[in-house]
């Protein structure tokens, strides 16, 4: 949201902690922590979770752009953990247009699940590659 370092970063968000707080007031699942600059959204669940997810994001982003403030979308992760079984598809989340990148960790803080997509990312990428050649 703002350039990381910025000296008045943490005075800037100071303006802003109780409306941010009120975007997510009584929302099951749903938690918000900050610090300084610095925010992390929490949603928990175990259905529709991708779904409901983007609608929370989709939430920030409005009061972000309503408060005039930027999202570093470079800047911006995904984290997946837990799950018993492996996902079927890795999760499709968006901010300002921008896809963010997910990283999923299995229930027993593997990095394995997160391994194995990004080979099949490369591998996607290398096809593709060797078909405009």
């Amino acid at each position: 949201m703002l350039p990381t370092g910025i000296v008045s970063g943490p005075d800037i968000m100071e303006c802003f902690p109780n409306s941010i707080f009120h975007l997510y007031d009584g929302k099951e699942g749903v938690y918000l922590l900050v610090y300084a600059d610095d925010l992390i959204l929490i949603v928990s669940g175990r259905s529709d979770l991708e779904r409901r997810t983007q609608e929370n994001i989709n939430i920030f982003a409005e009061w972000a752009k309503k408060h005039k403030l930027q999202i570093s979308a470079n800047k911006t992760n995904a984290l997946v953990i837990g799950r018993k079984r492996p996902l079927l598809r890795n999760p499709c989340l968006r901010t300002d247009g921008v896809s963010l990148e997910c990283v999923i960790i299995d229930s027993k803080l593997s990095w394995l699940p997160y391994l194995k997509h990004m080979k099949q990312r490369i591998t996607a990428l290398k096809n593709s590659m060797k078909m405009t050649t």
